[in-house]
């Protein structure tokens, strides 16, 4: 995986999150009924650059469902620097901070304080939470 997790690299590294939530409950012997990795990064699949958080939850029985946030575009001229080093050191120096990530994050910035790193968060974990909500929107096993 890259240092920002591109593409594909985006739900699997949410994925290995919640696969790391469920061994490390079994190995302590912690009930828990669901587990939610998320992660960020940065894709291309909708046919331009840009950035996306994935959140992933899946429950004890074993049953998955993801969802994701927003997605706001990334500019061609910081792709590979993103790629290369991750989101958050770019945006640190094209706003002179100091790891923005840590607290509303660049998009704060981006979006003049309307939108939050943790709104994209909890826009990301009420979509995976779809199929948990409503029956008839499930998966079958």
């Amino acid at each position: 995986m890259s240092e920002e997790p591109v593409n594909h690299e985006i739900y699997k590294g949410a994925r290995n999150r919640v696969d790391n939530l469920i061994k490390y409950a079994k190995e302590n012997q912690i009930d828990v009924e669901y587990f939610l990795g998320i992660e960020s990064g940065i894709t291309n699949l909708l046919g331009k650059w840009v950035i996306i958080n994935i959140a992933v939850i899946k429950n004890k029985e074993g049953y998955e469902s993801w969802g994701a946030s927003p997605a706001f575009p990334v500019p061609n001229k910081y792709v590979e620097e993103i790629i290369s080093t991750d989101l958050g050191q770019v945006m640190d120096k094209m706003f002179k901070q100091n790891d923005l990530r840590s607290n509303k994050g660049g998009i704060n910035f981006l979006t003049n304080g309307v939108i939050s790193r943790i709104d994209l968060t909890k826009e990301a974990f009420i979509m995976a939470l779809t199929q948990y909500i409503n029956e008839f929107w499930k998966d079958e096993k």
